[in-house]
């Protein structure tokens, strides 16, 4: 899973969330870096991310995702 959340304790919480659900879990601070990550060779079954992230947002960050 890629955690992107821009707020260092929210994310550090969700990351905590998914770790006891046994998953592994990347994180990052900003959108751009989340999209870089997601399209990388590693593949991802989920992406939880905020929906106002510095250097992007939700709705751009979707279309370079699913094309």
């Amino acid at each position: 899973m890629v955690v992107c959340e821009d707020n260092p304790v929210s994310r550090r919480v969700m990351e905590a969330m998914v770790l006891k659900l046994g998953c592994r879990v990347i994180s990052h601070a900003d959108g751009a870096e989340a999209v870089r990550c997601a399209m990388g060779d590693v593949k991802f079954d989920i992406i939880f991310t905020d929906i106002k992230l510095p250097k992007s947002t939700l709705l751009p960050n979707l279309m370079v995702l699913t094309g």
